[in-house]
């Protein structure tokens, strides 16, 4: 088996035991979308975004795993872009000497000075923001991975 199939499977198993609604969650998005009338067939990240799947008869396959995969993917899209504008404020509000250089998937990059306080000062505003900024019925945990 594929090294990164393997994990993707252990990834899904854990997240299924941890969170066991998870899977009759996303079973139901997709179950209501088959059920619904073609113009009604959507679905909505919890600020409104809507990935539309309109057309006659019942949805394939793929478009099950679409609509699931949406759900996830527009509700991490919604936190990330959250979490970047209060990141934003933050470093202006309080004078914070960082700069985000780099967006890449679920990556963030900053820069700031190499000052060892500034430098800790910095990474526990990232976290509490990352962690603070969306309230969800899950908590959100942040792994940073800082030179020293």
């Amino acid at each position: 088996m594929d090294y990164n199939l393997f994990t993707a499977h252990r990834i899904i198993r854990d997240l299924s035991s941890t969170y066991p609604g998870i899977a009759p969650y996303l079973d139901s998005i997709a179950d209501a979308l088959n059920g619904a009338p073609p113009a009604e067939r959507y679905v909505r990240s919890l600020w409104g975004r809507r990935r539309c799947f309109y057309h006659e008869g019942p949805l394939t396959e793929r478009e099950k795993r679409q609509a699931k995969n949406a759900v996830v993917q527009m509700l991490e899209a919604d936190v990330f872009k959250i979490t970047l504008l209060e990141l934003h404020r933050t470093f202006q509000r309080y004078g914070l000497p960082v700069k985000i250089v780099l967006l890449l998937h679920d990556g963030i990059w900053f820069t700031c000075p190499e000052k060892r306080v500034t430098v800790t000062r910095v990474e526990e505003a990232i976290q509490k923001i990352m962690e603070d900024s969306v309230r969800l019925s899950v908590p959100l945990k942040v792994e940073m991975d800082c030179p020293q």
